[in-house]
Order: C-alpha cells, then structure tokens, then sequence
C-alpha cells in the first residue's frame, strides 16, 4: 500500500503559478515515474521541485529501511 510522502519547498525564487504547473505534472504519481517526468520537463522550477522529490523519497526509504531492521 503506497502512502502520500509531503514535502515543503520553501526560499524558491520563482512565481507560485509557474511552480504549481510543474507539480501538477507529478502530482499523484509514484516518486520514481515523478523524477523521470521532471528529469525530461524543459521549466525552471522542475529541477527544484525534482531535487525536493528525490531527497524526501530518499529519506523516507532509509526511514523504512531502518524501521523494519528495529521491528
């Protein structure tokens, strides 16, 4: 069962609208296929909201990781 992983970019320097265009893209998607996505997205805000994406998916993966080794 997949579960909604938020993350918060905060000090970007670019517009609101041009920003939630590039989320939308992603938006609801599985990470992996969210960074594809973003890797090929000509927009100044889609290497941000990609670099964003790819640090949580990692820090909730270790989070899993070092969860199950407890349990």
């Amino acid at each position: 069962m997949a579960q909604d992983i938020i993350a918060k970019l905060s000090n970007f320097a670019n517009s609101a609208q041009k920003t939630r265009l590039v989320i939308d893209l992603v938006r609801g998607k599985p990470a992996l296929k969210a960074l594809e996505i973003l890797a090929t997205t000509p927009n100044k805000a889609a290497m941000p909201v990609r670099k964003l994406i790819y640090q949580r998916f990692r820090t909730r993966k270790r989070t899993l990781v070092l969860a199950e080794t407890i349990w």
